[in-house]
């Protein structure tokens, strides 16, 4: 799936995800995933977890150390809502968790949304595809432009004799 490729485990799925929360690890701080069969694991790439908000904690609301075998709670302590927030090229994903939300009872690991930043990329040819062949229609087309990406371009018109 999507969180497979873009963030991939050091084991396991994240079908098999039962929980998951921030654990510092010496001074930095990394995600901690729980599976279905009580393992623990992390991130391949752990430098992707950028961090976190909300009430997210192991299933004990006690410290663990990461890489121990077995979790033997299968009721949290803590109540399992937040967000992750996770970067990879540049771009965060958000990974909204909630086990009490309708769609987040559906998901294993209580996954109810994620959302994830796009990127927008426009290449502007300004020789084929508009009449701006000399220095002052090239200037006022990239004006335009400019005015559309801030927001401020105005284009008054007039209709019916009311502009």
């Amino acid at each position: 799936g999507l969180l497979g490729e873009i963030a991939p485990l050091a084991t396991g799925t994240w079908g098999e995800v039962t929980r998951l929360w921030p654990q510092f690890v010496g001074h930095v701080q990394q995600l901690v995933l729980l599976l279905k069969s009580g393992a623990r694991t992390s991130l391949k790439a752990p430098a992707l977890f950028v961090g976190s908000v909300g009430s997210l904690g192991p299933p004990n609301a006690v410290g663990t150390v990461l890489g121990s075998a077995k979790s033997s709670l299968s009721s949290p302590a803590l109540p399992d809502k937040g967000r992750i927030f996770l970067k990879h090229n540049g771009l965060h994903l958000v990974l909204e968790i909630d086990h009490d939300d309708p769609i987040g009872k559906s998901s294993l690991g209580g996954i109810k949304d994620i959302t994830v930043e796009a990127a927008l990329t426009a290449i502007l040819d300004m020789e084929d595809s508009v009449a701006a062949v000399d220095a002052d229609d090239k200037a006022r087309v990239y004006a335009n432009i400019c005015g559309v990406f801030r927001g401020t371009l105005e284009a008054p018109f007039v209709k019916d004799g009311k502009s």
